[in-house]
């Protein structure tokens, strides 16, 4: 144990000493959640962005405006080389081991070409992506690896506002990606290249410009397979809307990838995920992170953009010279030179226990100046960290990032020198789920979490280790992230794990899936203000002028529907009472609208919903006539006044807007065999008697459902 422990320590002192610049890379793979080597050690990745521009490097390549031919190629390639070198020297206190590479359109752009911005593709020309992607990128991405760091490409230019399936933006991608990985450089080194598929997504429409939770995995899954089918084998690193932010849409639909080396590219700045300068609060980041980037608990994650440092000037917004304008067409105070403004000790440090928390998060700085002094270095060759020698300078990224970077290269190193394993830790005395039973709203997805318990007393994490299987796919079906509530019904889901003794264990959760449940927790009293729910009477109280009832976090699709049909108890007679169907998760969106005008139930035709919302036309305020999409229902809410109870009977959906979806369960379909209603003393009556009666829903295989309604 001794001799093990003093050959641990030669070897991390050698490296500690020798960390080569020139050293050989591993082949990286995706295994679960997690980034491993060639050797099944886990990794995760840090260093910096760039582009090779001659306004973005600041023209330190060329000494004039210079066309971009072959000519400057050569210089171009020589600063990239001496960048490299400067972040990867470990003697100097640099420890960068990846790289992401923009292809910039400067290059790949016809010549005169006139483009509005970087989203503008209509300048873009084949040949000479090609012709550079030889001459220019390949050799950059080749010297890259050589200094020993991997390299993660991004396409020429960045998203357009808005992008759609099957529209010119996919077609872009799948061209530029397609020529790319048949690439003989890269097809060889696939395992040290990377792609992320693009730069900030916006938002993302169907073929048909509507929203739906499925577009983030229909617009990138065929580049994926595209890629797949050329030969790639690398990590392929996939985006989300919202400028890389929002995820939500892959724990429903999730990329698929037959050799499940998928991981997603996320970008993080100050005020982003509920964490900002004035509330740097790291429990609260951690949560919102999950909620928008679920996939943290299923695949790896590269966080491509990130940075900050702290603000330089009084802020004024009727002073332009005080701030510049972000993504959001937020006013950012001025800074050292960073897009984002704030400090390590508050923004900072809740970042990193954010990534530290999950483990599997890599990162790249949003640019090489970002984390030393270019200029210094190209005088002298002294590696020192961005804005080190500038007031505040020890609150930005560069001298922060030089002193992590360095701290999680040595934990790679552990890491893979760490011969110390205990093999009780794989031999499990005891597995168990989080729930004992899981209720689903359709549509959404659920996570449950197995833990075991080794031989060794270690609580372990194996939910992505087990073997998962439902007793009807048709109710719910695990889809790679969780469990997936398709149909109502009523099924069983198994989590199967075998430990390094091969004993095996499993675990049986029933499980229900409604499309309105009234339980408490699943419906929602607060979607727009405070309210309250009682499960046991169906009372619903919303805030004033308050929404209360359900979410759909990637989208209900009830198109084949033909009828919703909302029941209550008695009536509610307060001003405005109805019922809304929204077609995003934003409540203040345009929505469908019923009131009940004293009626205990209401039936809503689910294609014949429309809207009207003023819009801005020309210079003029217009009324514009909208189609609410039941294909893509975001949520589905009473709203009231306030402080008027509503007593919920039920909500269903139906083909004639009288006899409610079927159930399944593991035998089939509940088909509903006849509806019928009697009075409070039992005689059988009218559907339309206006007093309060007993319906009652009988099935075909003989079950029965009765409650009282008006």
């Amino acid at each position: 144990m001794k001799k093990n422990f003093v050959l641990v320590c030669f070897s991390l002192l050698m490296a500690a000493n020798c960390f080569a610049q020139y050293r050989p890379l591993a082949d990286l793979h995706v295994d679960g959640r997690h980034l491993k080597d060639d050797k099944g050690h886990i990794v995760v990745l840090h260093g910096v962005m760039d582009t090779p521009s001659q306004y973005f490097n600041n023209r330190r390549w060329t000494s004039y405006w210079a066309p971009y031919d072959d000519n400057i190629v050569e210089p171009c390639l020589n600063y990239f080389n001496k960048i490299y070198s400067a972040i990867t020297d470990n003697k100097q206190g640099a420890y960068c081991d990846v790289f992401r590479l923009h292809l910039d359109p400067c290059w790949t752009n016809t010549p005169g070409a006139h483009v509005n911005g970087e989203a503008d593709i209509s300048g873009f020309s084949e040949e000479r992506f090609l012709h550079f992607l030889d001459k220019l990128y390949v050799p950059l991405i080749k010297s890259g690896n050589e200094h020993g760091l991997y390299v993660v490409v991004r396409p020429p230019g960045v998203c357009p506002q808005n992008i759609q399936i099957d529209g010119e933006y996919q077609k872009y991608l799948l061209n530029v990606w397609d020529k790319f990985t048949k690439n003989e450089y890269v097809l060889a080194n696939s395992g040290k290249v990377g792609i992320e598929l693009a730069n900030e997504p916006v938002s993302i429409v169907d073929k048909d410009g509507l929203q739906s939770g499925k577009n983030l995995h229909d617009f990138f899954q065929p580049i994926v397979d595209k890629i797949r089918e050329n030969g790639f084998k690398g990590i392929i690193w996939v985006p989300g809307t919202g400028w890389q932010a929002n995820y939500e849409g892959y724990a429903v639909h999730p990329i698929t990838d037959k050799l499940k080396n998928i991981g997603y590219a996320v970008h993080d700045y100050v005020g982003w995920y509920g964490s900002d300068e004035k509330n740097p609060n790291p429990e609260g980041v951690i949560k919102q992170f999950k909620k928008q980037v679920p996939i943290v608990e299923t695949n790896p994650i590269m966080i491509t953009e990130v940075d900050w440092s702290p603000q330089v000037s009084n802020f004024d917004e009727n002073d332009p010279s005080t701030y510049h304008v972000n993504e959001h067409n937020e006013k950012v105070p001025n800074n050292l030179g960073t897009w984002a403004t704030g400090t390590t000790s508050k923004w900072g440090n809740a970042y990193k226990e954010l990534i530290d928390h999950y483990g599997n998060i890599s990162m790249t700085l949003s640019g090489s100046g970002c984390y030393f002094d270019i200029d210094k270095y190209l005088q002298d060759g002294t590696v020192e960290p961005a804005f080190s020698h500038v007031a505040g300078g020890n609150e930005a990224c560069g001298v922060t990032c030089m002193k992590w970077y360095k701290e999680y290269a040595e934990d790679n190193l552990k890491r893979q020198n760490d011969t110390n394993t205990n093999a009780d830790d794989r031999i499990m005395t005891a597995v168990k789920a989080d729930v004992n039973n899981c209720d689903l709203i359709r549509s959404n997805c659920r996570r449950v979490y197995i833990t075991a318990t080794s031989k060794s007393g270690k609580q372990i994490d194996i939910t992505n280790e087990c073997e998962i299987s439902s007793s009807n796919p048709n109710i719910i079906d695990y889809n790679g992230y969780g469990l997936l509530a398709l149909y109502d019904g009523e099924c069983n889901v198994t989590y199967k794990y075998t430990d390094a003794s091969n004993k095996e264990f499993k675990v049986d959760i029933p499980c229900s899936v409604t499309t309105f449940p009234l339980k408490n927790g699943m419906l929602d009293p607060s979607i727009f203000g405070n309210g309250s729910f009682n499960e046991s009477t169906g009372e619903l109280i919303t805030a004033q002028y308050g929404l209360g009832g359900w979410k759909y976090t990637t989208g209900l699709d009830i198109s084949d529907y033909n009828y919703l049909t909302v029941e209550l108890k008695e009536p509610n007679n307060s001003w405005g009472f109805s019922f809304h169907l929204f077609d995003s998760d934003n409540c203040w969106a345009p929505s469908y609208t019923q009131e009940f005008n004293g009626a205990t139930s209401i039936k809503i035709d689910l294609h014949k919903m429309y809207t009207t919302q003023k819009v801005n036309q020309d210079g003029k305020e217009i009324e514009k006539t909208i189609k609410i999409n039941p294909a893509n229902i975001g949520i589905a809410a009473f709203w009231t006044v306030g402080n008027s109870p509503v007593y919920i009977q039920g909500v269903y959906l139906s083909k004639d807007g009288t006899t409610a979806i079927a159930k399944l369960d593991d035998k089939g379909i509940h088909e509903i065999a006849n509806i019928k209603y009697y009075s409070l003393d039992g005689k059988l009556i009218d559907a339309n008697y206006q007093g309060i009666k007993i319906k009652r829903i009988t099935y075909k295989d003989g079950k029965t459902e009765s409650y009282k309604c008006r």
